[in-house]
């Protein structure tokens, strides 16, 4: 089974930012979408290319294990061919979201969660300018799409995944039982 407590905590984040759309506090919300999108590339690349079961394994081991498999063949010549904004990756060092999308974007049958994972690059981008260059947000254009993708993505990596928030069925059933008494 590979790590389901990852894809309990990547649920959860989906969650949360539909809760901080809500409420409109985009800056909380491009934090989460970056950590989702961030794991869930680390999950798929893991799952990927690793191709063993692993019940926990943290990035740290994961990362050194995937570089040697990216060092050889095929995925290592699409990496060194793949080009971001124009230009190329920047292989050595940590593998970061860029290059865990370009190594996604190497296996055909991941073209439909790649695709999506790169819609959300934007935003995680808006992220980066929140967090390290203090540029507020008041706003998002598309939050419906963005709500989408994350939904389609977590559907694809756990078919039995339910997009309605546990929460808000809650908080229906503590107001169908509230109402009686607040009539009365």
């Amino acid at each position: 089974m590979y790590d389901e407590h990852i894809l309990e905590l990547l649920q959860e984040a989906y969650y949360k930012g539909i809760l901080k759309i809500k409420t409109e506090q985009y800056a909380d919300f491009l934090i989460l979408l970056f950590s989702f999108q961030e794991n869930m590339l680390k999950f798929l690349v893991k799952q990927q290319l690793l191709r063993s079961k692993f019940k926990k394994l943290d990035w740290r081991n994961a990362e050194h294990q995937i570089r040697s498999k990216i060092e050889q063949g095929e995925l290592n010549r699409h990496l060194k061919a793949y080009r971001y904004n124009g230009r190329s990756l920047q292989l050595e060092g940590t593998i970061n979201r860029i290059i865990m999308l370009a190594i996604l974007d190497y296996f055909s049958d991941l073209k439909s969660v790649t695709l999506l994972l790169k819609k959300l690059e934007s935003y995680c981008q808006d992220r980066n300018d929140l967090v390290h260059d203090l540029k507020g947000v008041s706003a998002l254009k598309n939050e419906g799409e963005i709500i989408r993708a994350m939904c389609q993505i977590m559907e694809y990596v756990k078919p039995d995944f339910d997009a309605t928030n546990p929460f808000n069925s809650l908080n229906e059933q503590i107001l169908n039982q509230l109402t009686p008494i607040v009539r009365g």
